[in-house]
């Protein structure tokens, strides 16, 4: 068992969390973005609205409440324009503040990924020790018992070891 198998996970965790966090940034990214849309399209509108009433202006001779009254709904159209304006600026505010938000979290989520992927290195280069040691074990299990064999007395000649099979004639 992998003796920082805690470490790795846990590293895992960090990544997951990073990249939680990216992802709901990117979220909020696209819900700023799309309420800045929804706010430029209604400012528009009301500019539109606006410009085409002061291009209706009065027919022929208006009398002066008509008027006044134009003037006033001329104003309220502005002022709702710049109602419309101020609400787009900040929109356009808040998209700004969760697009600087956006690097640094990018980096958090390629630091977590970094420390994940050195643990990672670490763990194969670990397994591959354990390998290549058992390995050996191996080879030198082998090496004993092949020299256990050479030096095991076999019938035949003294002095010259039998091409026989240990405890064969044959």
């Amino acid at each position: 068992m992998y003796r920082l198998q805690a470490l790795l996970e846990l590293r895992a965790a960090e990544v997951r969390a990073a990249r939680g966090r990216l992802a709901g940034a990117l979220a909020d990214l696209a819900r700023a973005g799309a309420a800045r849309d929804e706010a430029a399209a209604a400012f528009d509108q009301a500019a539109a609205r606006r410009r085409v009433q002061e291009r209706l202006g009065p027919r022929g001779v208006a009398p002066a409440a008509e008027l006044a009254a134009r003037a006033r709904h001329l104003e309220s159209l502005r002022l709702a324009e710049d109602r419309l304006a101020a609400a787009l600026g900040a929109r356009e505010a808040e998209r700004a503040v969760v697009e600087r938000r956006l690097p640094a979290l990018r980096g958090s989520v390629a630091e977590a990924r970094g420390g994940l992927s050195a643990m990672e290195r670490h763990r194969e280069t670990w397994e591959a020790d354990r390998r290549r040691a058992r390995e050996r074990r191996e080879d030198a299990a082998l090496d004993e018992v092949a020299a256990s064999r050479a030096a095991a007395p076999v019938s035949g000649r003294p002095g010259r070891p039998s091409r026989c099979l240990p405890g064969t004639r044959w």
